[in-house]
C-alpha cells in the first residue's frame, strides 16, 4: 500500500505548557530508560495507553525486561482482559448503527468503560493495588476506575506512516 503525503495544511500548532512538552519523550529506548528511571524512584505502577495500532505487548515487555535488570519484578497486566464479550459490545453499539455502512448516530454520553466488564475492571483494580510493580497496558489501561493506583499514566501514539511501514 503506498503512503501519500502532502505538506499542505501540514502546520498543527498546538499549544501546551512547558512541564506537559518536557514530558513528552519520543523514542522507544528513550521511553522505556525513562519509564525505567520512574519506577526506581518509586513510581512501580505503570499505564500503557494509547491508539490502537501501537505493539503495547512489545513495550511492555522490554519495559518489565528494563525493570527486571534494576531488581524491580513487575507483573503484566493486559488491558484486553477488561472488555465485554463480542456480543456483549455489539449489542451496546446496536442504536448507533445506521443501515449506512459508512455512517451512525453519534454516543455523545458514551465513554470507553461502557464496553467493559464491571467485575473484570474491579478485580484489575484490586490486582494493581496488590501489586508492588505493575504494567498494564493497552487500550484503555488508563480508565477513570485506575486514577488512584496508577503512578504514570502514558499515552503511546504512532504516526500513520509508521504503522503502514510496519504492515
Amino acid at each position: 500500500m503506498p503512503v501519500y503525503e502532502s505538506i499542505k495544511n501540514a502546520d498543527n500548532k498546538i499549544v501546551i505548557s512547558a512541564a506537559n512538552k518536557d514530558s513528552v519523550t519520543f523514542g522507544w529506548d528513550k521511553v522505556i530508560a525513562n519509564l525505567t528511571d520512574l519506577a526506581v524512584s518509586g513510581k512501580k505502577k505503570i499505564a500503557l495507553d494509547g491508539w490502537y495500532g501501537i505493539d503495547f505487548e512489545k513495550i511492555a515487555k522490554a519495559l518489565a525486561e528494563s525493570l527486571k535488570a534494576k531488581g524491580i519484578d513487575a507483573e503484566l497486566i493486559p488491558a484486553n482482559e477488561l472488555y465485554l464479550t463480542r456480543d456483549e459490545i455489539i449489542a451496546y453499539n446496536a442504536p448507533y448503527v445506521t443501515d449506512d455502512p459508512g455512517f451512525g448516530k453519534v454516543n455523545k454520553e458514551g465513554v470507553i468503560e461502557d464496553i467493559m466488564n464491571k467485575d473484570a475492571v474491579a478485580a484489575t483494580k484490586a490486582k494493581l493495588s496488590a501489586a508492588d510493580a505493575a504494567i498494564i497496558y493497552g487500550e484503555g489501561a488508563s480508565i477513570k476506575a485506575f486514577a488512584d493506583v496508577i503512578d504514570v499514566k502514558c499515552s503511546i501514539d504512532n504516526t500513520h506512516q509508521k504503522v503502514q511501514w510496519d504492515m
